[in-house]
């Protein structure tokens, strides 16, 4: 990636973004040709620049589905580095986003976001995700999800004995 539009992400320096896609119109045109790779908006959900992120999914809206070379996605790494606006934002721009699985990495191997929040005890997470669920038509599908092991977001939920996380069917 280029240092200065790695300066600008992990600063959330919108203007320096514009600057840089003014000196090269295609600079962010590169990530969408490899497969794996860490993208802006991977970098924006990790430091928590929100207002950045949220420019860079309006921007290219394929990087909210991108997975980075672990595996994860956008919506992953807000889960994980407990970002919990860009997590809503993030649905708000793709709601399908809940519904992205990371690639053969040991810790997200076929697991959806709502794995990952009940894994991370991100119980105000999974709140987010729950209800932008119930307002679609595959919420069932979601929630029947199961990672590799064959389970669901709420075996985890009930093997890891968290009596606080409720799912509730639409």
């Amino acid at each position: 990636m280029d240092q200065n539009l790695r300066e600008a992400t992990e600063a959330g320096n919108i203007s320096l973004l514009y600057e840089i896609i003014v000196r090269d119109g295609n600079v962010l045109r590169c990530f969408d040709e490899v497969e794996f790779i860490e993208t802006p908006l991977h970098i924006a959900a990790e430091k928590g620049c929100t207002r950045f992120a949220m420019e860079l999914a309006k921007l290219k809206s394929s990087f909210v589905r991108k997975l980075n070379h672990r595996g994860l996605s956008p919506m992953h790494i807000a889960i994980e580095n407990e970002q919990q606006t860009i997590t809503m934002r993030l649905l708000k721009v793709d709601k399908d986003a809940v519904r992205v699985s990371g690639k053969n990495d040991s810790t997200v191997q076929e697991r959806t976001a709502l794995h990952i929040a009940v894994e991370n005890n991100r119980h105000d997470v999974l709140r987010v995700l729950l209800r932008s669920l119930e307002k679609s038509d595959y919420c069932k599908e979601v929630l029947n999800g199961q990672d590799e092991d064959s389970n669901t977001a709420l075996h985890l939920a009930t093997s890891n004995d968290y009596p606080q996380v409720q799912f509730i069917p639409p």
